[in-house]
């Protein structure tokens, strides 16, 4: 079974880009309301997810998107596991005792 493994990279940066960019608006509200750790955590997190897209999508971009129903069905089951791990990741760097099953599944 073979996979088209630089289009499940370029797609997976790409989520991994538009997750992180969609962490700085909960950046802002935590600054706003003095949440100083949760904001460096989701800071932190947003930073690395960005930078994690942008390394993945850049290596990637003249790369030509031809998706086949298989290569479909495992980007959406990677793409919600790397979601969930990566919303994880402030829980874990806040400091408020989650273990990574609580924060998994918070």
């Amino acid at each position: 079974m073979n996979f088209n493994h630089r289009v499940i990279l370029k797609v997976i940066g790409i989520i991994s880009l538009v997750e992180g960019v969609a962490m700085l608006p909960s950046v802002i509200c935590a600054v706003y309301y003095n949440e100083r750790c949760a904001a460096s955590a989701l800071f932190i997190t947003s930073i690395c997810s960005i930078g994690f897209g942008y390394i993945v999508f850049a290596r990637l971009k003249y790369y030509k998107l031809h998706l086949q129903p298989r290569e479909g069905y495992f980007i959406a089951f990677i793409s919600w596991i790397l979601v969930i791990i990566i919303g994880a990741i402030p829980y874990l760097l806040c400091g408020a005792n989650f273990t990574f099953i609580d924060a998994f599944f918070e």
